[in-house]
């Protein structure tokens, strides 16, 4: 038999890898051997790599799976193995050729994954050692995230262009934020404990002139809005981030692709502290208030653990 599987054939087939029953796998896949695919059951290796399965792995990369194949998703097994933290998975890939360096569209290689399981404290320091011990590299990004602002401005002391000429440079200035924002649940090195939020500000301020200098644009649209738009989800009660950000030129009314949302409206949507702060600075919201009570209706409603309002604004 050969060709393409039918639907209820990959579906069984994907069910054989999660139970890790290598006999019916074989059976499939001499069956159907374009199943190894990594368009076909979303990415054999890929799988193997989120459920951490080694013998799996072994058994498709022996007959022909690419160890550095995208799944449909555009990641490769490697950078699912690192954000997971299966640190056997990940050498075994290495030892079989995975690329260390390969990025994902959104700049995510498993470096970065690691950091960001640092950052987050999902328990990544081995993954981000054992990364670094095979030949990874601490990119621009990476040290943004990780709040190392000494080490980011040795880098473009040597590299003035990295900025300008960065991939995602629209995510320089929030993944810097992010970083710093990190420092105040993150122990640090030396003393154990989190940096106090007032001690902060100097770090916010002094990355963003840094990453400006080198031509990163305050106003650019990333993923989740311009800059202005992703402070406001920071814990920042009275302000002092976005009156730094505003300060060097952050647009108030700067609209994010695709909701049209201005950071008011966000702020409006979040029930953040950051509303008056915006105001006093001119922040118009891009909705009237019956369209934003409607946009904000289904969050209200959970937090009232109920569903949505009657037409008349009343909770039922």
């Amino acid at each position: 038999m050969s060709g393409l599987p039918n639907e209820n054939t990959v579906d069984q087939f994907i069910d054989a890898i999660l139970a890790q029953d290598l006999s019916s796998i074989e059976s499939f896949v001499n069956a159907f051997p374009s199943l190894i695919d990594p368009m076909i059951g979303s990415g054999v290796l890929h799988m193997c790599a989120e459920i951490d399965w080694i013998a799996g792995a072994e058994f498709f990369v022996h007959r022909g799976a690419d160890v550095n194949a995208r799944n449909s998703c555009d990641a490769t097994a490697l950078q699912m193995a690192a954000d997971k933290g299966s640190r056997e998975m990940v050498k075994w890939l290495l030892a079989h050729g995975a690329d260390i360096h390969a990025p994902h569209p959104d700049g995510l290689t498993a470096v970065f994954l690691a950091v960001l399981n640092v950052v987050y404290g999902e328990e990544g320091d081995g993954m981000l050692e054992l990364l670094l011990g095979q030949g990874a590299q601490l990119d621009l990004r990476s040290l943004l995230q990780l709040g190392r602002t000494a080490d980011v401005r040795m880098m473009l002391a040597k590299d003035p262009n990295l900025v300008r000429l960065h991939p995602q440079r629209q995510e320089l200035i929030p993944t810097a934020l992010a970083g710093i924002h990190s420092l105040s649940f993150r122990p640090d090195a030396r003393t154990g404990q989190p940096m106090a939020s007032e001690a902060l500000l100097p770090l916010y301020r002094e990355i963003l002139k840094l990453l400006i200098a080198h031509d990163a644009d305050i106003n650019e649209l990333g993923h989740q809005g311009a800059p202005l738009h992703y402070a406001v989800s920071f814990c920042d009660p009275e302000g002092h981030l976005m009156e730094l950000l505003i300060d060097l030129g952050a647009d108030v009314n700067k609209r994010r692709v695709p909701d049209g949302m201005t950071a008011l409206d966000v702020a409006h949507f979040s029930m953040s502290p950051a509303v008056s702060v915006l105001k006093s600075h001119g922040a118009t919201t891009s909705r009237p208030p019956q369209t934003m009570l409607e946009s904000i209706a289904p969050y209200l409603a959970e937090l009232a653990g109920e569903r949505e309002p009657d037409g008349r604004g009343r909770w039922v």
